[in-house]
């Protein structure tokens, strides 16, 4: 879940600025009548150095507190930024004003969605390198093969098998990361203009679970803070799961805040329960699994505020789905 700064009470930027200058006018236009009505008494350098002396405290208090509510939080979101590390997803202490409050915030959003998309960017890279490489020795060790006059009818049929089974896992795969691309682009919540909702859950969910010809329960009526686009993709792919570990039966229940997504299939082994979500990790791949099922729900979610996890059940699985704040 992305890290929120956290909420305080801070004076608004223009109050600061404005309040700063009405100080420096107020001092300046009492300096005026302190001066005369000091020079009588202690004449005019005694009176001209305590005034001066009390103008320049007023002004290193106002200095300070500036620099504390509006210089010391930019120079700070400025280092933040330039640390290109962890270290730039974590709030600062404080951020002086309301605005720069607002600000951070979405510096910090921006932050953790630029790691995101790194980690991103650099997960594809080594799966895919690692997911292609049979496939493409596949082709290219029959497409040598082939190449031989001594083959048999049934030996080159058996070669033109292997390469449509090869071209199909590609195309399985190469389908599955545009659709995790699909999901990572997707647009959040927050900026959905206006923002958008899916009314009718409940429906979206029972035919998901038709197509895959499951038995589904859910309530009457239950609404999502997303798009309906959003919530197809998510009880698609979650149906699709549940079915191709056996499941007969998916069932939805609200919760305070969030929403729970349960079947009846295999289950999850214990070993493999922190690698759920992992992209391109599955115990399918013989059975032509891709891996990126859950992967591709964990980040619609995320890009959505959402976040998924996987609870503990003695038969079947069962996802929780934390809703945005």
């Amino acid at each position: 879940m992305q890290r929120r700064v956290t909420r305080k009470w801070r004076p608004r930027l223009a109050f600061v600025l404005f309040g700063a200058l009405a100080t420096m006018l107020a001092l300046t236009g009492a300096s005026y009548f302190a001066l005369r009505l000091l020079v009588p008494q202690l004449g005019w350098i005694a009176s001209v150095a305590l005034i001066g002396a009390v103008l320049l405290g007023a002004a290193s208090i106002l200095a300070w507190l500036l620099s504390r509510l509006i210089l010391r939080p930019v120079q700070a979101l400025k280092a933040q930024a330039r640390e290109g590390s962890d270290g730039a997803l974590a709030p600062l202490e404080q951020y002086g004003t309301r605005e720069l409050g607002e600000m951070g915030e979405a510096v910090l959003a921006m932050a953790v969605r630029l790691h995101g998309r790194v980690e991103d960017i650099s997960t594809y890279a080594d799966h895919i390198t690692h997911e292609l490489k049979t496939p493409l020795t596949t082709l290219a060790a029959t497409a040598e093969l082939l190449e031989e006059e001594t083959l048999s009818a049934r030996e080159r049929a058996d070669l033109h098998q292997k390469i449509s089974q090869a071209t199909a896992r590609m195309q399985l795969l190469l389908s599955a990361l545009q659709s995790y691309a699909r999901a990572t682009s997707a647009p959040s919540a927050s900026e959905a203009t206006p923002p958008q909702r899916t009314e009718n859950a409940s429906t979206l969910f029972q035919l998901s679970a038709q197509e895959y010809g499951l038995l589904a329960e859910a309530p009457a009526h239950i609404a999502l803070p997303w798009s309906a686009d959003v919530s197809a993709a998510l009880f698609d792919q979650l149906a699709s799961n549940a079915a191709n570990h056996g499941a007969s039966r998916i069932v939805l229940a609200p919760l305070t805040g969030a929403f729970t997504i349960a079947d009846d299939g295999s289950g999850i082994s214990e070993g493999n329960r922190h690698r759920v979500f992992d992209p391109f990790f599955t115990t399918r791949r013989a059975r032509g699994g891709t891996g990126m099922g859950l992967a591709i729900v964990r980040r619609l979610l995320n890009v959505q505020g959402a976040e998924i996890s996987l609870l503990p059940q003695k038969n079947g699985t069962k996802f929780r789905i934390d809703l945005p704040n």
